[in-house]
Order: structure tokens, then C-alpha cells, then sequence
């Protein structure tokens, strides 16, 4: 039984809060933007999750793209590639830095995981929670989109990298593909899910799940920034699917839900905590890495810590 890591939580809305920002979402950059403006800033929210028990941090180049840097921050296409590359930078320079301070206290090893997000999120009109946008897109045409980045982004050798938020399976099916041209990458998979069985375009997790299996160098699949409650039916729909070589992930947000109308994330009420859902996740089985996407804080990230150090504890040799 392998032992299970925790990833980090809401950079973006970390660094709103630290940053004293109404809302960072509005920014076509998102947490990039601090790429440019104040890379200390992303440094330090990185430093806060590590502090807090995160094994991991995940890059802040979820809404990146060259074409992005260049248009919204009048930036050249050089500056841009570095603007990028800094991202992996950052998050090294973080883990760094913790390990000075935390001394004999650190742990063994932190991972950084590249972030690339879906084509919709560089877009900026939440279409990442629809992907439309693949119904008149080809895979190659995704694939071409997203292979300057991915290899800009793999020449800094990050741990792994983060294919997230993916709201359909045939862009994460192109990124797939993608990685048979850096055979030394490894990856993780998540999808982001409207309801128990679906992801946002519409495709059964279950049918995502097995064909992105196929790929040997992705580690991990599951799901990240949808409600925490939709995390153990999909576990337990995906359970008996799980090769040797594969694990799940989950990193939801806090109770957060997609205004239709809107196009806006809201907070539902609720009495549970993402810390509140996890023991359930560890019984269950198969889970690697447990950790939060948007409002997800580092006092959340350590309660998390907490309740999987315990299970490591008494249930890992």
C-alpha cells in the first residue's frame, strides 16, 4: 500500500486573500499575472502550503500561454517563454527555502507539478467549465495548442506535470498524446466533473478513466476543482478499474458551485469541511494524493495533513 501524499490548495485565491484582491478570476492571467508583477508573491503562497504539510506544489501556469503574456502584459514572445519558465522556477526556489527552514523538520521529498490547464481557461470566458470549444476543435489542433507550452514548461523538470481541470476527455486525450513526444515525462490527469458521473462536456468519467488508464506515463487520474461531494461516487464507480501502476487524485474546492446563469463560481452552504470528506476517501482505497483546488486554505491543507499522516501511520508499512 503506497503511502499518500497531500498536494498544496487555491494558489489563486491564496494569493487573493494575501494580496488583498476582490477577484483575481477577472484577471485573464490569473495567478500568472504575479509571474509578472511579483513572482515573490507566488513564492510565498507556494511556501505557505509547504509549510503548512503540502508534499507537493502544483505551478501557477494554470491560465498561462505565450500568446496570454504577450497580450496582457505587453511582454515580448522571449520574455513570455521566461515568464513561463519562471512559473516551474518559483515553486523549486519555494521548496528550497522551506527546506532551509524547517531544517531536520522537512520531509524527505516535495514534488513540483507543472500545471497545464485546458485551452478554455486561456480563453478567460470560463469555457473551461463546458469545453465547448472541443466540438470544433481537432485534436491536433489541441495538441498544437498545448505542445509549445508543455515542452517549455518540461524543460525545467518539474516532478510531474499537472493536466488539470480538463472539462473533457478528448483535450486531455490530446495532451495524452502530446506526452509520447517527451517520453521522460510523467503526468497526472483530473477532470473537472458537473455531477457524479459526468464531466463538464458531458463525457462519463468512467469511459475518461479508462482510456486515459492506457497511457503508462500518467501516474494519476482523477478529478480537481468540482465539489467535494462528488469525489467518493466517482472513486467508488472507478474503484475496481485501477490497474497496479495507477492511482486516483482529488483535489476539489471548497464547497464551490458553477452558476449556469452566470457563469460564476458561488459558495454552497455546508456543514462539512473538504477535511470532513476525507477519511472516507482514504477507506475507500486507490488515492495518492489528496489536496484542494479554489478557497482551499493552508489551515485546510493542514487539517488534511493531519488526517493522512494518521492514516499512513497506522495503515502504510
Amino acid at each position: 500500500m503506497s503511502v499518500v501524499k497531500v498536494l498544496d490548495g487555491g494558489l489563486g485565491t491564496d494569493l487573493e486573500k494575501a494580496q488583498s484582491i476582490d477577484f483575481l478570476a477577472d484577471d485573464p492571467l490569473f495567478s500568472a499575472r504575479f509571474l509578472h508583477t511579483d513572482p515573490s508573491a507566488v513564492k510565498d503562497a507556494h511556501k505557505r502550503f509547504l509549510l503548512a504539510g503540502s508534499d507537493a506544489v502544483i505551478t501557477s501556469s494554470y491560465q498561462a500561454s505565450i500568446d496570454g503574456f504577450m497580450k496582457n502584459c505587453n511582454v515580448s514572445r522571449e520574455d513570455a517563454i521566461q515568464l513561463l519558465q519562471l512559473s516551474v522556477d518559483v515553486a523549486k526556489d519555494s521548496i528550497k527555502e522551506v527546506k532551509s527552514q524547517l531544517g531536520d523538520e522537512a520531509k524527505e521529498k516535495y514534488y513540483v507539478a507543472a500545471s497545464i490547464g485546458p485551452y478554455g481557461a486561456c480563453q478567460h470566458d470560463m469555457s473551461e467549465y463546458t469545453g465547448h470549444y472541443v466540438d470544433n476543435m481537432s485534436e491536433d489542433d489541441l495538441k498544437n495548442w498545448h505542445r509549445e507550452r508543455l515542452s517549455i514548461l518540461l524543460g525545467r523538470d518539474p516532478d510531474f506535470i499537472a493536466i488539470e481541470t480538463m472539462p473533457a476527455q478528448k483535450e486531455a486525450q490530446a495532451i495524452i498524446e502530446l506526452l509520447r513526444e517527451f517520453p521522460q515525462a510523467k503526468a497526472w490527469v483530473t477532470f473537472t466533473c458537473k455531477d457524479e458521473e459526468h464531466t463538464y462536456h458531458g463525457d462519463k468519467f468512467k469511459e475518461a478513466f479508462e482510456k486515459i488508464s492506457k497511457c503508462p506515463q500518467v501516474k494519476s487520474i482523477g478529478i480537481n476543482c468540482c465539489h467535494p461531494k462528488v469525489v467518493e461516487p466517482i472513486m467508488k464507480s472507478i474503484r475496481h478499474l485501477l490497474q497496479p501502476d495507477k492511482t486516483f487524485i482529488a483535489y476539489p474546492n471548497a464547497n464551490l458551485v458553477l452558476d449556469e446563469a452566470t457563469r460564476r463560481m458561488f459558495t454552497e452552504p455546508s456543514s462539512q469541511s473538504l477535511t470532513d470528506y476525507v477519511s472516507n476517501w482514504l477507506s475507500i482505497g486507490g488515492i495518492e494524493w489528496i489536496g484542494g483546488c479554489c478557497l482551499v486554505t493552508p489551515d485546510d491543507i493542514t487539517n488534511i495533513s493531519k488526517v493522512v499522516n494518521d492514516w499512513n501511520s497506522r495503515n502504510v508499512e
